[in-house]
């Protein structure tokens, strides 16, 4: 959704690739390090409650990402 916004900043096309590598790589990290969007974590978070181990709040898996 925001590729046509990064295509429509400029008519410098270096700097358009450059817009279009950063969307990417936010949207990448944002996928990465929250707990509810990539599946290896979900899988993680399915194991703790399995063997009745306390699941970090999203405020605590923040911080733990952040350290």
């Amino acid at each position: 959704m925001l590729m046509p916004i990064g295509l429509f900043l400029t008519t410098n096309t270096k700097l358009k690739i450059r817009f279009l590598l950063a969307i990417a790589y936010g949207a990448s990290i944002g996928g990465i390090i929250t707990p509810m969007l990539a599946p290896p974590n979900m899988i993680l978070l399915g194991f703790l409650d399995t063997v009745h181990i306390t699941a970090p709040t999203f405020g605590e898996w923040m911080i733990k990402v952040f350290q």
